[in-house]
């Protein structure tokens, strides 16, 4: 992919294999599995489950460019999972990989379910994770590194308790997770390992180590047919899902104080940015009217959650 070429200009002194970056968009079929391996907290038992998210059905992911710029990479994924017969079943926006440079903060998860931002004191790369409605996740500085044939991306974060924890497996026993994550890109595709601490965060910030776990995440590229269906439910979103970036970026400026995933009052911010997306999915959003719009509808809803 020919954008990308100046992207692999601009990091060449740490990144080698060009092509890992210019081929990383495309099909991939995923499977994650994640598992405690030691115990840190005195008479917690370690969970004997293991989180296996392809057990019962076949998981893809649909990995595309939303934004290319200088110094910026924004890219979505949509997951669904294919039945036995082929069926698609599932279609969500699920989370966004943001790589950029020269940054100079990010907003950091800060426990209660509060992200604040974090000054950086030398520019350096940051990996951002965005939530399902293109809000803040996670976000840490990173550096790139590369053995073999193969890069990586490693860095650190603290973030909220995963939703395959509390959703899937039930989990209320803690709510926060340190998080160290290599990235590593290769020739089939990318895996992702992980070693976490589950960490029990308290009301007065501290923090009380609950259990090491351990994840992979491989995601292998597979043919452009498999996420057809997917690229054309994403293709009817994908202006609105611009829209909303930008108005988020409005937010995420260093100067808004704090940003909350839920609120009492207003209940799930991702839930109302989710249903606006589907009131406007059959408006023309190149219309100006229609654009300023949905601008205005989401700044309503994202300012009732940053302050």
């Amino acid at each position: 992919m020919k954008p990308f070429l100046f992207l692999l200009a601009l990091i060449s002194y740490q990144l080698h294999a060009h092509n890992v970056l210019e081929e990383l968009p495309g099909c991939y079929q995923v499977d994650y599995s994640y598992s405690e391996i030691e115990s840190l907290k005195k008479d917690y038992q370690l969970d004997s489950r293991v989180y296996d998210a392809s057990s019962k059905s076949n998981v893809f992911e649909l990995f595309f460019p939303l934004i290319i710029e200088n110094k910026k990479l924004h890219f979505q994924r949509v997951l669904f999972t294919r039945t036995e017969s082929g069926e698609v079943k599932g279609l969500m926006k699920h989370y966004a990989e943001v790589l950029s440079k020269n940054e100079n903060f990010f907003y950091a998860f800060t426990g209660n379910h509060i992200y604040s931002p974090q000054q950086i004191e030398a520019p350096t790369w940051v990996r951002e994770v965005r939530y399902l409605d293109d809000g803040p996740s996670y976000s840490c500085k990173g550096k790139w590194g590369a053995f073999s044939n193969d890069e990586y991306f490693e860095c650190n974060s603290y973030a909220s308790i995963p939703g395959r924890e509390s959703r899937d497996m039930g989990r209320k026993d803690y709510n926060a997770l340190e998080r160290n994550t290599k990235l590593i890109f290769s020739s089939w595709g990318i895996l992702e390992r992980q070693n976490n601490i589950k960490t029990i965060h308290q009301n007065d910030n501290t923090k009380i180590p609950l259990a090491k776990e351990v994840g992979k995440v491989f995601s292998i590229k597979v043919s452009d047919d498999l996420c057809f269906e997917a690229k054309q439910w994403a293709e009817a979103r994908k202006d609105f899902w611009l829209i909303s970036i930008e108005i988020w970026n409005e937010f995420l400026n260093g100067t808004s104080e704090k940003v909350v995933e839920v609120s009492n009052q207003n209940g799930l911010r991702f839930m109302k940015i989710w249903d606006l997306a589907e009131k406007y999915i059959d408006k023309n959003l190149s219309d100006k009217t229609n654009r300023d719009a949905a601008k205005e509808d989401l700044r309503k809803v994202i300012s009732q959650f940053v302050k």
